[in-house]
């Protein structure tokens, strides 16, 4: 489950959503942000360790406390109005 490009292989993935769940079997979703669990989550698919990996977020609440939580780099993406 991910976003295709121009090959089959997706290009985000694993997408972590409010209902994603770690595995099938799991009765509960992966807690979300501020938790770290979904940034941990992505670490485990990709095989990294969470200081190789900069989380680039909208919320310098929510996105920047799970990527500190994580032990990640963060960064916010500011955006401006029409643009």
């Amino acid at each position: 489950d991910g976003v295709e490009g121009d090959s089959t292989e997706p290009i985000f993935h694993p997408i972590v959503a409010r209902d994603t769940k770690s595995n099938p079997t799991n009765e509960q979703p992966i807690t979300a942000k501020p938790h770290p669990d979904g940034i941990l989550h992505i670490c485990h698919v990709w095989g990294c360790d969470p200081a190789d990996v900069i989380m680039v977020g909208d919320s310098a609440n929510d996105d920047m406390t799970a990527a500190n939580r994580a032990g990640c780099g963060g960064t916010v993406l500011l955006t401006q109005a029409g643009g």
